[in-house]
């Protein structure tokens, strides 16, 4: 089917017409039969595939995309986060752990030491 052509007009009532010599032409924009303007963008990628909308299609000032933006931003900085505190709680855990070694070490020096001292006195 061929593109038909969508026209619009300037407003009757605009306080600042149009002063230019191509003031007479229209905007047109030509789609085709299933409503896209033959872009190669994620309208388009949908048409042929039958996937859902793509975030590509979201106009970038839409406040709905906005706040997906900064959703995903608090996300990447609060998984970084995440990241930080994991590595930070595997090293005192790590830290623990040779913490209670030497403690078995030193307990059981200490033990050898008494029956040591037992034995000389």
């Amino acid at each position: 089917m061929a593109p038909k052509p969508i026209t619009s007009s300037a407003s009757n009532n605009n306080p600042h017409p149009p002063t230019s010599s191509s003031s007479s032409s229209s905007n047109t924009i030509n789609t085709n039969s299933n409503g896209s303007n033959g872009s190669s963008g994620a309208s388009s990628f949908h048409n042929r595939h039958g996937s859902t909308i793509s975030i590509l299609s979201v106009p970038l000032m839409d406040p709905f995309y906005r706040d997906l933006v900064a959703l995903k931003t608090d996300h990447t900085a609060l998984y970084a986060e995440l990241k930080r505190t994991q590595q930070t709680l595997q090293l005192s855990y790590q830290d623990l752990m040779m913490a209670q070694e030497r403690s078995k070490r030193a307990e059981t020096d200490s033990g050898r030491l008494k029956s040591q001292m037992e034995t000389i006195l």
